[in-house]
């Protein structure tokens, strides 16, 4: 049973597995590809459930020609909606395609477990669009889209990353070779680590978002792009109007031990949300809370939004649901590779994708093309064994988070 829509076909509703992982890895590689495939699906579930809203939000760009949209669906409750559960994909752009394999998968695997009586659910795809086409977390204007939230709110920057601004911040083009820009980066990074006498401040400096320099990794911009004031108004604040319990989950990929799916809680009431992670104690899936992960962004993340369009008194189960992409290496001496070598690889790889934002033309085609693979092996491996655990493990998650909501009366 399905809806032809141009090339999409009929749409699959049998259920997902692992060896489907490279199929549907293949059609989410690309941005126009993935938004046909996920408006097919769509018009198949608003064949099945006619009150199914689908619409689209423009994301501007420099190129008039662009078309690029945050596509967005909402099935709404058949009665009232007490529970929300939405699921978004492509915040940064390179990580979208396991994204929208997420959002597929929950279609084919969960939908159609999901009590519509009181339970709305939510799916927004290609949050960063311009980013996903190109290659690129931020979006044109270099602004990190999961940096970005504000609710309102005003927001400091991360107070490690006056540390690390001299080395990261893209001020020339990036090195004619790959151990250049590596060995650069490495050593400005080293320097930072020193002067600030915490390698601590110096992570947390890489990763959390800042708000002093635009040509810098992470920047949060000075006020929230229009797509995301649009989502949480349009899409997010009517769905959630009757809510007292709302979950989302928003995909990512790249931090932590490759091929690990981890759930990076940031609910609000956290008490809560480490009694409801204890269904999956024995599972692959890490359940991290937010005083156990890496670095703190639950002030800018973009699940924040969820918090901020949700009424007053609701429970907001919000989580970042990442599959590692650090490489299993252990150093001598017991030392883990995960979180040292791999952060200097995460690191150069960013500031030289960062450099090639800003200075297109610096370096010839070989070497932006050895920066695109490098950068994109950090975020989209072409690797079976990891696409192949991603699914295994997301279809555990999703069923397992489906579950909790379900049984919350």
């Amino acid at each position: 049973m399905g809806v032809r829509l141009g090339s999409v076909g009929i749409a699959d509703m049998s259920p997902v597995t692992g060896a489907h992982a490279n199929a549907l890895f293949a059609h989410h590689a690309d941005y126009f590809e993935s938004r046909a495939r996920f408006l097919g699906y769509a018009n198949h579930l608003q064949a099945l459930y006619p009150e199914t809203k689908i619409g689209r939000i423009d994301v501007a760009s420099s190129d008039p020609d662009a078309d690029l949209a945050v596509c967005h669906v909402t099935i709404p409750a058949t009665g009232k909606a007490e529970k929300v559960i939405t699921l978004s994909c492509g915040v940064h752009g390179p990580e979208a395609p396991y994204g929208a394999v997420g959002i597929e998968m929950f279609i084919r695997n969960q939908l159609k477990e999901v009590d519509r009586t009181n339970t709305t659910v939510v799916f927004l795809h290609g949050v960063n669009p311009w980013g996903w086409v190109h290659n690129y977390r931020a979006g044109e204007d270099n602004i990190d889209r999961n940096r970005n939230t504000r609710g309102g709110e005003d927001v400091p920057s991360s107070e490690g990353f006056p540390a690390v601004q001299g080395t990261m911040s893209a001020r020339e083009g990036p090195s004619a070779t790959k151990i250049g820009s590596y060995l650069y980066t490495v050593a400005g990074l080293a320097k930072s680590a020193l002067a600030s006498l915490s390698i601590d401040k110096t992570t947390r400096g890489l990763a959390e978002g800042q708000s002093i320099d635009p040509r810098a990794p992470l920047y949060m911009g000075p006020d929230e792009v229009p797509e995301i004031v649009a989502i949480r108004d349009q899409v997010l604040r009517p769905a959630y109007a009757e809510a007292r319990r709302v979950f989302h989950g928003d995909f990512h990929t790249g931090l932590g031990k490759s091929g690990r799916l981890y759930y990076m809680g940031m609910s609000n009431r956290p008490e809560q949300e480490k009694a409801s992670m204890k269904s999956l104690e024995g599972s692959r899936v890490i359940y991290q809370p937010l005083d156990e992960q890496l670095y703190d962004t639950s002030a800018v993340d973009f699940t924040k939004n969820s918090l901020a369009a949700a009424p007053e008194g609701c429970q907001v189960d919000i989580a970042t649901l990442e599959v590692g992409g650090f490489d299993p290496d252990l150093l001598p001496f017991g030392l883990d590779g995960d979180s040292m070598l791999a952060q200097l690889r995460t690191a150069h790889r960013l500031r030289a994708r960062g450099q090639l934002h800003f200075f297109p033309d610096s370096v010839n085609d070989a070497r932006a093309d050895e920066i695109h693979a490098l950068y994109r092996d950090l975020f989209n491996p072409d690797d079976d064994a990891w696409r192949k655990s991603a699914v295994e493990d997301t279809a555990v998650l999703l069923a397992d988070r489906l579950d909790a909501v379900n049984r919350d009366r």
